[in-house]
């Protein structure tokens, strides 16, 4: 169909601030700039996307890892949301200020047990806050 034919052009930048005091803890504060445009004789659309963020990583050795982030994301966007075209450039988010954030923790329970809990939130300008989580146990053989 005529709604997911486009060519996407794509720039970004990504400056990363990395602290990491010890071995079992890194803490990162992150930016990021991307320009996306659509170059399809009927496209036009356009989308200007401004990242700050930070995450962490605290590590126990041979027990687990707690990690999880915080990131703030401001977007200029001229075409359509509700198309595959603006979801792709809008990365699942909306026009104007939104924010996501994630906790995640890992755990090996014994020798071939390891147990994951990951909790991951977000909320746009105008809409609910969306929660969403899950749990894994894996065994290895």
């Amino acid at each position: 169909t005529s709604g997911r034919n486009y060519s996407l052009k794509y720039f970004f930048m990504q400056p990363s601030l990395i602290y990491q005091p010890t071995t079992t803890f890194r803490v990162t504060l992150d930016g990021k700039y991307s320009e996306k445009s659509n170059s399809t004789q009927f496209g036009g659309e356009q989308a200007n996307l401004y990242e700050l963020g930070s995450t962490f990583k605290y590590n126990q050795a041979e027990k687990g890892s707690l990690q999880g982030g915080f990131k703030t994301v401001k977007i200029d966007y001229n075409g359509s949301q509700n198309s595959a075209l603006g979801f792709e450039m809008l990365e699942a988010l909306r026009p104007g200020i939104n924010y996501t954030w994630n906790i995640g923790y890992q755990r090996s329970i014994s020798k071939n047990l390891q147990l994951s809990i990951q909790y991951n939130g977000r909320k746009s300008e105008n809409t609910r806050t969306i929660h969403s989580g899950g749990m894994e146990v894996r065994a290895f053989f």
